[in-house]
């Protein structure tokens, strides 16, 4: 799971803009699962697109930090 690579405490946030607001910082990445992402806003997923993915899940970050975190997070193994 994306936990075990990001090395990172895992949040729950309950709403869209809360969320969001999550991944506004410098190198922030967060996970979700597919079925959730695609049932977010248009504005929503052009904002915060997917890094990764695997079976379930997305790894996504903001716009601003895509090209950077994409270059960090691989090679890594998604099973």
């Amino acid at each position: 799971d994306f936990a075990f690579y990001v090395d990172r405490p895992i949040n729950t946030y309950d709403t869209e803009n809360s969320f969001a607001l999550s991944l506004e910082k410098d190198n922030v990445y967060g996970y979700i699962k597919k079925e959730g992402y695609k049932n977010l806003s248009e504005e929503f997923r052009k904002n915060h697109p997917a890094i990764a993915g695997t079976k379930n899940f997305f790894l996504i970050t903001n716009a601003q930090n895509f090209e950077t975190l994409k270059e960090k997070i691989f090679p890594f193994f998604l099973y």
